[in-house]
């Protein structure tokens, strides 16, 4: 009579990295994630801690959009200072160009 091995065509090396998984692990299983859902008896205390919990990281949350919108007003102010010079900038380069060419547009 063949060996399992030796029926599915297997090598030895195949069947002995097969052998090395432990048989506990066909066994184990995965259990559900736990909900955040207080428990049926939570009392007020419990129940003013879990919303007193995402209230603060609201408030962080908050600080930090408004250090992000001042950063982003003094960007915005940025930008509109540099196209504000480039578009002067260019005026003056047409206006020099329009003396060298003798009032000629090319």
């Amino acid at each position: 009579m063949l060996s399992s091995a030796e029926e599915t065509g297997d090598s030895d090396e195949q069947q002995e990295t097969v052998d090395d998984v432990p048989a506990d692990s066909e066994k184990t299983t995965i259990a559900p994630k736990e909900q955040a859902a207080p428990p049926p008896s939570a009392g007020p205390e419990d129940i003013q801690k879990q919303v007193r919990s995402p209230t603060g990281q609201l408030a962080e949350l908050g600080v930090m959009l408004q250090r992000l919108d001042s950063r982003m007003n003094s960007l915005c102010e940025i930008l509109k200072l540099a196209h504000q010079k480039s578009m002067l900038m260019n005026k003056r380069i047409d206006s020099i160009a329009e003396v060298v060419n003798g009032g000629k547009h090319p």
